[in-house]
């Protein structure tokens, strides 16, 4: 609302870069239906990460914190996503990558837009880097999960592939552990609806009442844990300024 953008973070980097050298495997292999060799994997997480730093900024605009730096969470990422490629991705047919959805919800005047990572024959696939190994998706992921489930034109299950940092690098999907498994349900997808109506609602109704320079209730409630990830918590946010 205010056009003010995110200083990024080195999650946010690294997510992103490790998406790009999936993402590069397989839009290939749509095609050819074979994975590219590991070490082109590796060469271009190497490339994307570099370049998001630089479109960040460079260094000294990214948020490192105690991650060590731009070479060691190169390294680190580079690891990570040779593990992906080869523990997960033989598995892995893809027939679209990226692709846009649109969810049009009755009560919501603007659609809602989403890019599921892959999407084979029989599954949606959703990968996340992350700190620590999880075997059920959080609640803004099953959101996350639900809402590609809607905007897609045959009913699907939504496939975790979890790769976590940690060394040494680990790779987890339903196979390993089948809670990373959401599984579509009529019933889920009405109240996933409901949900989305009723947040557009709050959000309007907050926005009416507060504008965009005033406080808007629950920041409280919230603060420790979704604002630690939040690049404005120390830059311009007027919780963190009070």
């Amino acid at each position: 609302m205010l056009g003010k953008k995110e200083r990024p973070n080195v999650n946010m980097l690294w997510g992103s870069a490790d998406s790009g050298a999936a993402e590069h495997n397989y839009r290939q292999k749509i095609q050819t239906e074979k994975d590219v060799p590991v070490e082109e994997v590796r060469e271009q997480f190497a490339s994307t990460f570099d370049e998001f730093v630089e479109q960040a900024g460079g260094d000294g605009e990214v948020r490192w914190e105690k991650s060590g730096g731009h070479a060691t969470v190169k390294d680190r990422g580079v690891a990570l996503a040779a593990a992906y490629h080869l523990t997960a991705a033989p598995r892995v047919q893809p027939i679209a990558v990226e692709e846009r959805i649109e969810v049009s919800i009755p009560g919501v005047p603007i659609p809602v837009i989403g890019y599921p990572d892959v999407e084979t024959a029989g599954t949606l696939i959703e990968r996340k880097t992350s700190a620590r190994k999880f075997t059920t998706p959080a609640g803004n992921y099953l959101a996350q999960a639900r809402i590609y489930q809607l905007g897609i034109a045959k009913p699907k299950p939504v496939h975790w592939h979890v790769s976590t940092k940690p060394a040494p690098p680990a790779v987890y999907t339903p196979l390993e552990e089948p809670t990373l498994e959401t599984a579509w349900s009529q019933h889920e997808m009405d109240v996933t609806a409901r949900w989305v109506r009723s947040t557009a609602e709050a959000i309007a109704a907050d926005m009416r009442q507060f504008g965009p320079d005033r406080e808007w209730p629950g920041a409280m409630a919230t603060r420790e844990s979704p604002c630690s990830w939040c690049g404005f918590r120390d830059h311009g946010c007027p919780w963190w300024q009070s």
